[in-house]
């Protein structure tokens, strides 16, 4: 039997997911990749600022959680949120942001994974929506100077 409310949001939310909101991220010159990179290396409190500027753009208000940003438009409807697990290798992490996305029914949320594995300073943006479900959207690095 078919979930009518689950087939419902899901249709809803492919609707409503702004495309240029998904598609933020999406640049790969090396000018940007090393933007943001030295912007996520920096830490949450230069990533939030970042974003806060970005928000305006897009016509959203930022608001923080204690484990996300999350954008919402003039009408107080979610439109993206960006999470910022600590350790990719946190199992628990990465779970409690599935939970999260789950709870405020983002049309998009951007996880931001410090790869250290493949060496400090990489970092990958991957997208999840109702569209994509996990997609890599972007691998941004930092490099000093």
């Amino acid at each position: 039997m078919v979930d009518l409310a689950s087939a419902f949001y899901n249709i809803k939310a492919l609707i409503s997911m702004r495309t240029d909101i998904y598609l933020m991220f999406s640049n790969y010159s090396q000018s940007f990749k090393l933007k943001w990179g030295r912007i996520i290396n920096a830490g949450f409190n230069k990533i939030y600022l970042e974003l806060e500027g970005q928000s305006r753009k897009y016509h959203c208000v930022q608001k923080a959680t204690t484990d996300s940003v999350i954008w919402y438009d003039k009408n107080n409807v979610i439109q993206a949120m960006f999470c910022f697990p600590s350790d990719a290798k946190d199992f628990d992490s990465i779970f409690k942001i599935f939970g999260t996305i789950k709870k405020n029914k983002a049309p998009i949320t951007f996880i931001f994974i410090h790869q250290v594995s493949d060496g400090k300073g990489n970092y990958d943006i991957f997208g999840i929506s109702e569209k994509s479900y996990l997609e890599h959207v972007n691998r941004v690095r930092f490099r000093k100077k």
